[in-house]
């Protein structure tokens, strides 16, 4: 007798098991997805229904932002902007018609984020009189900062990758910068951030160029010093009597102090007081003067320029 009681009862679950699943699966699975799918504010954004279980081209869609509107058959996609001020919450809104009559609503709420990303190398030489961004060379200290007054403080976070794997240090949540120094094995640097602002998120990926050292020369006159204006190259000069060029090395680590060697016409010369500066009698004779500076980091591998120079006097 109780086996037969057990089997009536299994019996009779399995139908109202199967009620409650087909209650379940009764609206159809639709997405709706944005193209950026973090955009910056003011930034122009695509929307997309998407569905494996319905032919949303036979579909009647009704597209609206703010006092934007588009509608037709088959309408998938709605392109539009969002606003500028990164306080205001955009909301899109799809509502569809299916073929058989269900009518379905989707909506996604976008807030913009403004992410500015600035790099530049560290602790890298460059001239008093250079202007413009340190680029890194190879086994550069870089430093990667998210710019701009609104993106610090209670309520910010940020998530840091470097050429794929996460990047931590102390602090990394709460500052907006992070610094690291290039490695012999790497010749690019890939750097994501991720952004998480008072419930929205952003994410950016900026591709950082590494280049190569090099050396400039400079007119160097013993009473004005060093001349910006006279970057000089393979040229005619007229000095008098003494000649005066100043090797200004680009990209160099600054914390440790590069090796420099000139050489003059096949012979090796050096500049015990200032190695930056090298002074020569004019020849006695017009000709070609060949002249060249190596300039080398020994602590590093790829830390090294030369620069030749051909004068004709």
């Amino acid at each position: 007798m109780k086996y037969f009681i057990f089997i009536t009862i299994f019996v009779l679950i399995i139908p109202i098991t199967n009620i409650f699943a087909q209650n379940f699966s009764d609206e159809p699975n639709i997405t709706l997805d944005i193209n950026p799918t973090d955009p910056a504010p003011g930034e122009n954004v695509t929307a997309t229904l998407e569905s494996y279980e319905s032919n949303l081209d036979l579909a009647y869609i009704v597209w609206k932002h703010g006092k934007e509107t588009k509608s037709g058959y088959g309408e998938t996609e709605f392109s539009t902007k969002i606003s500028m001020d990164e306080t205001t919450s955009d909301t899109i809104v799809a509502n569809i018609v299916l073929g058989d009559g269900q009518k379905i609503e989707r909506q996604i709420s976008i807030s913009g984020i403004k992410l500015d990303i600035s790099w530049e190398a560290i602790n890298t030489y460059a001239p008093p009189f250079y202007m413009g961004k340190r680029i890194p060379i190879r086994e550069n200290a870089i430093r990667v900062a998210v710019i701009g007054p609104n993106n610090s403080g209670a309520g910010i976070a940020y998530a840091w990758k470097r050429n794929g794997s996460a990047f931590n240090n102390s602090g990394n949540g709460a500052r907006p910068y992070i610094d690291f120094t290039n490695t012999e094995i790497q010749n690019k640097e890939s750097i994501d951030i991720s952004l998480v602002k008072n419930g929205s998120g952003a994410t950016r990926n900026i591709q950082i160029p590494l280049t190569k050292p090099k050396v400039l020369f400079y007119e160097y006159d013993q009473l004005a010093g060093l001349n910006i204006l006279k970057n000089v190259k393979n040229t005619v000069v007229g000095y008098e009597n003494v000649v005066s060029l100043y090797a200004v090395p680009i990209g160099f680590n600054l914390k440790t102090k590069p090796s420099i060697s000139w050489n003059l016409s096949g012979q090796s010369v050096n500049n015990q007081e200032n190695p930056y500066l090298l002074s020569f009698n004019k020849p006695n004779e017009s000709g070609l003067v060949n002249l060249s500076v190596n300039v080398e980091n020994i602590r590093t591998l790829y830390q090294e320029a030369k620069s030749n120079l051909e004068l004709n006097f």
